[in-house]
């Protein structure tokens, strides 16, 4: 990826704009750029020339600007305040009123900002004092009061934490004191700048050390760049992109997400910038010259078609497979594309172009009222996330759904915090990004009652592809690295579904699902790790060990980039994109089995290769799929003998009931297992499920309700009682006394032949 100069200009030859850059902000529509001599100068995002631009300056006699920043609320007027050297600062219109002026420091204001939705102002100052403000300029509260100068002040995408930093240090707390702060040294020498990415929730700064760091907001250390020539001073998240821009003394570096350099470009510039989030433009200032600059060269690679944007309003397609390239032109700048499951998508500020793949000359358009914060493929449709809310539209360009839900905040949704497949749709809510809905996609309404609630902060959510809610599962990432995987259950057919959750693994920095199977495949470190069948977690978890695989790679891991057919797509640390492969034998056994349902050809693979990991997977499916002679094939194949018992058993058992209840507690559906045995009239194998699972309420209750078995419970509890040598507690049980397990014995025995029976 390269940066790319759009426009530039030096401020000698504009009207009113002299001496040194300062500071640049932007609104929704205009980038505003303050130099030190005392004047504002207004471009529009929209234009790619600043050169010419008409005149709209802002002039400001009294004292040297150091400082600026705005509201961005497209429905309304925004507010403009200005931080000087002389310690106060000026509340203003966007048409250059002064509607106040505060006076807030001793000494000069270093930094200014205002909260996301524009109600409160933060300063810092020379004197070492954060100060919060109302949107008018009423004094709220002192927050901090620090030893040194204050130099960077950002919020969090949910204007409730306000992060700044002094001297070497990186302080993060809560506006309304409700909340302890979080204090750490990020730096050797003096902080100079830093940016807080509203998508990740990540915190990066740059210092005289000549290094930029990434933290998270509890001061763990992600990423280090490497020593730059000189001091750091600017740096910027690109949060669409996935990018970072760092700026030193006239020069710009590109890097990733974790600080990996892409690329550099000597620009006159570089102790200001500004990146917007709607078109793909940065707006970065430094001595006395500004420059207008985007970033080109992303590429995408899908099966045999590779896609590059070698230019702002182009694209390159590379179809391999058809031998041909196609240059793909558009009238506007190209925000984004979006490459997956056989379809291109291109976004621009007013239009959506969705390219069939091998049809690169007929796309088809849609037209979008508000420019495309994010897009997420599944295999039959794709989700558009604005500011109003998501839309689902299908590759046809018909849109299937709308989700407008206020409680979760769209527009600081990120590529990370979506997942969607042909059932679902899933998202972090970005407030405390410890709460995930699940809409169904062809209705666009919750799927369950309440929110999932997790205890710690989700980095990231995957979806798996299946095309029902009852086979869709999908999993997140904590703060910590713990990959969990989640599935819907339905207890009560009366009520909506709740979410089962499990944890499969540690130390998972990301991980992709396979784009047709069920299969996840995670980066832990430079590693990557291949969960075979992660559903069974809910049902055969004492298989997971066998259905992790390591894979062997000759290059180290940053990135997974895709996951289809038996290849694996990743980006290698010095940036190359490098091949790997999962064993086809998976790949073949999930065809076998989701297509065509032909076990024998799966057994014969299993056989074939004599592989523990192929027959795990032949167990898990076999179990999901209900098969009990494959299933009992593949436990005998592992040495799990209880469960070739347990399956002996349940293909000796003559009633449908009984039989179909015990593959649905093999599958972990234990409520629909004992509604499918009272339906059966299978109350004698109800009961003795619960009591094997500990269930010993309900088994009396449901003894008590068809007035059957209570003296069998009874026994049983009481030689579980004396067995583990503890003291009954329920009362129930106390009610009903001790019965001896001697006397019910003939009970049982009646009750079992006549399950074996003809």
């Amino acid at each position: 990826m390269n940066i790319k100069t759009l426009s530039k200009a030096v401020s000698s030859t504009l009207p009113g704009v002299d001496g040194m850059i300062t500071s640049i902000c932007l609104d929704d529509r205009n980038f505003y750029v303050a130099v030190d001599g005392g004047a504002i100068r207004k471009y529009p995002i929209n234009s790619e020339d600043l050169g010419t631009i008409t005149d709209d300056v802002f002039a400001l006699k009294q004292s040297h600007i150091t400082c600026i920043d705005s509201t961005r609320d497209s429905t309304a007027q925004n507010t403009f305040v200005i931080g000087c050297s002389d310690g106060n600062f000026h509340v203003c219109s966007t048409n250059w009123r002064v509607e106040k002026t505060v006076s807030a420091h001793k000494g000069g204001v270093t930094c200014i900002k205002m909260n996301p939705d524009g109600s409160s102002i933060a300063t810092g100052g020379e004197d070492g004092i954060l100060k919060i403000w109302s949107r008018n300029g009423i004094h709220r509260s002192n927050l901090a009061s620090c030893g040194s100068v204050i130099t960077s002040i950002n919020w969090d995408c949910t204007g409730k934490y306000v992060m700044f930093t002094h001297g070497g240090m990186i302080t993060v707390r809560s506006a309304s004191f409700k909340q302890d702060q979080t204090q750490f040294r990020a730096h050797r020498r003096l902080i100079t700048c830093s940016d807080w990415d509203r998508a990740t929730n990540e915190i990066i700064s740059g210092g005289e050390d000549r290094h930029a760091r990434i933290y998270d907001t509890d001061g763990r250390l992600l990423a280090e760049s490497p020593q730059y020539e000189y001091a750091v001073s600017n740096v910027a998240f690109i949060s669409h992109q996935k990018l970072c821009l760092i700026g030193t003394a006239n020069r710009l570096y590109l890097t990733d997400n974790r600080l990996r350099p892409l690329c550099s470009a000597p620009i006159q510039s570089g102790s200001a910038m500004c990146a917007s989030y709607d078109v793909p433009k940065i707006l970065v200032g430094g001595n006395d010259t500004c420059n207008l600059i985007t970033v080109v060269g992303k590429k995408v690679v899908y099966k045999d078609v590779e896609v590059v944007s070698e230019n702002p309003k182009s694209i390159t397609v590379y179809d391999l497979k058809n031998g041909i390239s196609e240059i793909l032109q558009f009238q506007d700048s190209i925000v984004d594309f979006y490459l997956n499951f056989n379809n291109l998508i291109v976004t621009t500020a007013q239009k959506i172009y969705i390219y069939k793949s091998g049809q690169w000359t007929t796309p088809v358009v849609v037209d979008i009222k508000e420019p495309p914060r994010v897009i997420a493929q599944s295999q039959t449709m794709f989700i558009l996330i604005s500011l109003s809310g998501v839309q689902i539209i299908g590759y046809d360009g018909r849109t299937i759904s709308r989700i407008n839900d206020t409680r979760v905040k769209w527009d600081l949704l990120s590529q990370d915090s979506v997942a969607v497949s042909p059932a679902i749709f899933a998202a972090i809510n970005p407030d405390g990004r410890k709460h995930i809905f699940a809409f169904s996609t062809s209705t666009g309404q919750m799927i369950t009652s309440e929110p999932l609630n997790h205890a710690s902060e989700i980095k990231c959510i995957r979806t798996n592809q299946a095309t029902t809610q009852t086979k869709a599962r999908f999993g997140f990432v904590n703060a910590n690295g713990d990959l969990t995987v989640c599935r819907f259950v339905a207890s009560n057919p009366r009520l909506p579904p709740s979410i089962e959750t499990e944890k499969i693994a540690n130390f998972v920095d990301d991980f992709v699902w396979h784009s047709s199977h069920d299969i996840i495949l995670a980066r832990s470190g430079e590693k990557l790790t291949c969960y075979s069948c992660p559903s069974a977690a809910f049902f055969t978890p004492e298989l997971m060990p066998m259905l992790k695989n390591e894979l062997r790679m000759l290059f180290d891991a940053a990135e997974i980039k895709s996951f289809d057919g038996i290849h694996i797509f990743a980006k290698a640390k010095d940036g190359a994109l490098c091949c790997s492969s999962v064993s086809p034998f998976l790949i073949m056994i999930y065809e076998a089995v989701e297509m065509h349902r032909n076990w024998k050809v799966v057994l014969q693979i299993c056989r074939a290769s004599n592989d523990q990991n192929l027959w795990a997977v032949c167990a898990a499916c076999a179990v999901q799929a209900g098969d009990i002679d494959a299933a009992q094939e593949a436990y005998a194949a592992l040495s799990l003998i209880d469960r070739v018992m347990f399956l002996g058993k349940v293909k000796k058992m003559k009633s449908p009931a009984a039989k179909n209840a015990m593959i649905a507690v093999l599958q972990g559906r234990a409520s629909e297992a004992e509604d499918i045995l009272i339906q059966g009239g299978c109350i004698f194998r109800a009961i003795k499920m619960n009591i094997s699972m500990h269930r010993w309420e309900k088994a009396l209750a449901l003894a008590k309700r068809t007035n059957k078995f209570q003296e069998v419970v009874a026994a049983y509890r009481t030689k579980y009682i004396k067995d583990m040598g503890i003291k009954e507690t329920i009362q129930d049980f106390i009610t009903l006394g001790e019965v001896e397990f001697d006397s019910v014995k003939e009970i049982i025995q009646k009750e079992k032949a006549a399950e074996y029976a003809e």
